[in-house]
């Protein structure tokens, strides 16, 4: 049993010792563009300082896009609820003003 369990550590030691070795070597290779990143992140704090609002315009546009949809969503209900169509024809605006009229008095009665 000790045997088995030693075996195991052994190996879980081997594949820790060596994930280590290869993340450090990946660190070592990338360490110039780790500090580009450090001097990027450092430029964009300076930014963030400067104009706080562009945190905000993330969310502006997120609330002004879900107004647009909700909008859109009520037209939609709208369109989806009016029936059949009908078509008259030899009709002027004056008579369609008229009929609109007409079906707005009716629901209101």
């Amino acid at each position: 049993m000790y045997a088995i369990v030693n075996a195991v550590h052994i190996e879980l030691w081997n594949v820790s010792l060596s994930s280590q070795v290869l993340l450090l070597l990946i660190l070592f290779v990338l360490r110039s563009r780790i500090s580009l990143v450090v001097a990027l992140f450092y430029e964009a704090g300076k930014c963030l300082t400067s104009v706080p609002m562009l945190l905000i315009q993330p969310l502006w546009t997120f609330l002004i896009l879900s107004a647009f949809f909700v909008y859109w969503f009520i037209i939609l209900m709208y369109i989806a609820t009016l029936g059949e169509m009908q078509i008259i024809s030899d009709i002027r605006m004056t008579d369609i003003l008229l009929v609109i009229i007409s079906r707005v008095q009716d629901r209101c009665v």
